[in-house]
């Protein structure tokens, strides 16, 4: 009886690295929802780990993946191996604002790097994340650029922290990555994307982004409204690529509000973006130094916009804007130092009463 007793109670248990096959032929598990049904009858040790490897090919899903598990932090799912290098930006084609001509190049070009594909049909978000600590790897996430439901049309929307690792969204018809209270995080050298989506790349609500190392590149271009938009968040990227938005007025490829901080390393580049660069606004924090803010416009051509708040954009480029390329009002601090701009309001090291704002350079 003792025995019959241990031996069932081991088998509640996953206390050893194993991986589980997924889609195709011979597959342990025909989808990602009964692999994660199954793992869900397990306690997963510190000594063990579930990987879920997802075959190669184009795979359709009708509903969304849900990762609730208590050992969240001890699942990884993976796909194939990449076909080719990890994206760059000269790779990504920008002609125009929210091109359709883009997006099509853009997910043919992604077939060509990503073995695994899973594919979100009817509007759905592909996964939703109620428990901390999974990892995507080696994924191209693919919306059918609708929304269904209040929400709907996300690539990944998170509650709570999520860890990437070479994955790339498209054409989702809200926004490409998700945060509410959660967390997503990179720490390896392979790029994130998000391409083609109806209103933007990212958007974090009283959550953390972090794609902080160095070399590594957050790519998010060609969205309806915006690449990038913090709400009371924290982000620190390696290299923002925020191409060819499509923003109305009000609006910009990065927004960062309401006591958020951004941090972009050198290197990172704004452009090509119908209205606005940057907006800083609601007692934000904003770091931007030698970045390109380039070629915005024609709606008002604004590289860096403040409202209140305290920028640094030291040793950065601002060229061929349609408009004013630094413009501070509301109190803002912006440190200029070196940098290379056409246009500012108020004049550079003048207090402009019209605007209780100062741009040091």
């Amino acid at each position: 009886m003792r025995k019959a007793i241990q031996g069932a109670t081991a088998a509640r248990y996953i206390d050893s690295p194993i991986t589980k096959t997924v889609h195709g032929p011979g597959a342990d598990f025909p989808d990602l929802i009964q692999a994660l049904s199954w793992v869900g009858q397990y306690i997963i040790t510190p000594n063990g780990f579930v990987t879920f490897l997802v075959a190669a090919g184009q795979w359709v899903y009708t509903t969304s993946i849900e990762i609730n598990h208590a050992n969240s932090n001890r699942i990884a799912i993976q796909g194939g191996a990449l076909l080719g290098g990890s994206p760059t930006p000269g790779n990504i084609s920008v002609t125009g604002y929210h091109s359709s001509t883009d997006g099509t190049n853009q997910i043919i070009y992604l077939r060509s790097v990503y073995a695994t594909e899973l594919q979100f049909a009817n509007g759905q978000t592909g996964f939703f994340i109620y428990r901390g600590g999974a990892t995507l790897r080696y994924l191209l996430i693919t919306g059918s650029q609708t929304t269904v439901g209040v929400l709907g049309g996300c690539g990944v929307y998170a509650f709570e922290q999520l860890w990437l690792d070479g994955v790339a969204v498209w054409g989702f018809g809200s926004w490409g990555l998700r945060a509410d209270m959660g967390a997503i995080r990179s720490q390896t050298s392979l790029s994130i994307c998000t391409l083609y989506c109806g209103t933007g790349g990212a958007y974090i609500q009283n959550g953390y982004l972090s794609m902080a190392t160095a070399a590594q590149y957050f790519i998010s271009c060609s969205h309806g409204v915006t690449s990038l938009h913090l709400f009371g968040s924290l982000a620190w990227i390696g290299k923002l690529d925020a191409r060819g938005d499509n923003p109305s007025s009000g609006n910009a490829a990065i927004h960062v509000e309401q006591g958020s901080q951004l941090a972009l390393n050198a290197g990172s580049v704004i452009s090509q973006n119908a209205n606005v660069g940057v907006i800083v606004a609601g007692a934000s924090t904003f770091q931007g130094e030698q970045v390109t803010y380039s070629s915005i416009g024609p709606v008002s051509g604004i590289g860096l916009y403040m409202d209140g708040g305290k920028a640094w954009v030291d040793n950065s480029v601002f060229s061929g804007n349609a408009g004013t390329d630094i413009l501070c009002i509301g109190g803002a601090n912006c440190e200029a130092i070196g940098a290379s701009f056409a246009s500012s309001s108020p004049p550079v090291n003048t207090y402009g009463q019209n605007y209780n704002a100062f741009i040091s350079h």
